[in-house]
């Protein structure tokens, strides 16, 4: 059953005018193999990274999704650093040009054509690592799940934005593999929204601003910060 509160719906509809697609937790599970120990859309990720490096062989692209997926440390710091110079710098691989080997790098995101990228919004995303947890809303980017909401209801007694950042350390704890790809993680009670990394504290969790200094994360009460 798809439970898709009012909360999590409203952030999806807001994305969904940005031109974000939605899938349910069905579809993605399904693009995940059935299996909730993997938080990576592989099939997607496939598809993305052959359209972004048309020149580099199929062998070198396995190459770069095979450290994608096989990103394990023990530390989640350590492996979500790893995974953000892949995905901004790039996965270097040898390839041969005539009688020469030649390094290139194998891109996972089209960051100068952004619409060529597949950026996806779901709820429901089941992960069972330490623990089986549903964050409310994930925001995949070919496949790659790259940011993270956690919303509380605000009209529930004793819930506050507080705690929402408190359900992410839970979430790091209890389904760390997630935060391995993760680049961002939002809160929000309805009434304010903050943004953060897997590091950030609570005082370093700050309102999402454009560079003309507009905030323009897009709270679920109808209003913006």
């Amino acid at each position: 059953m798809n439970e898709l509160t009012f909360e999590s719906e409203a952030v999806i509809e807001a994305l969904k005018e940005l031109g974000w697609k939605y899938k349910d937790h069905e579809a993605i599970e399904e693009e995940r193999g059935f299996d909730p120990k993997n938080v990576i859309c592989t099939e997607e990720l496939e598809a993305a990274v052959a359209k972004i490096n048309p020149d580099i062989k199929i062998e070198s692209q396995r190459e770069a999704i095979d450290a994608i997926l096989k990103l394990y440390e023990e530390d989640i710091v350590i492996a979500n650093e790893r995974f953000h110079s892949y995905i901004v710098e790039g996965y270097s691989v040898e390839v041969r040009v005539g009688d020469d080997e030649r390094g290139r790098y194998v891109q996972f995101i089209d960051w100068e054509n952004p619409e060529k990228n597949e950026f996806v919004v779901t709820n429901q995303f089941t992960v069972a690592d330490r623990k089986v947890k549903r964050p409310d809303v994930v925001l995949l980017v070919n496949g790659l799940p790259l940011v993270l909401f956690e919303l509380k209801n605000p009209v529930a007694v004793n819930t506050s934005i507080d705690d929402a950042y408190m359900q992410i350390g839970n979430y790091k704890k209890a389904i760390p593999q997630l935060f391995f790809y993760n680049a961002i993680c939002i809160i929000s009670d309805g009434f304010s929204a903050r943004a953060g990394t897997i590091t950030s504290d609570f005082s370093r969790y700050l309102a999402w601003k454009s560079a003309l200094g507009e905030k323009r994360i897009v709270l679920y009460l109808n209003t913006k910060l």
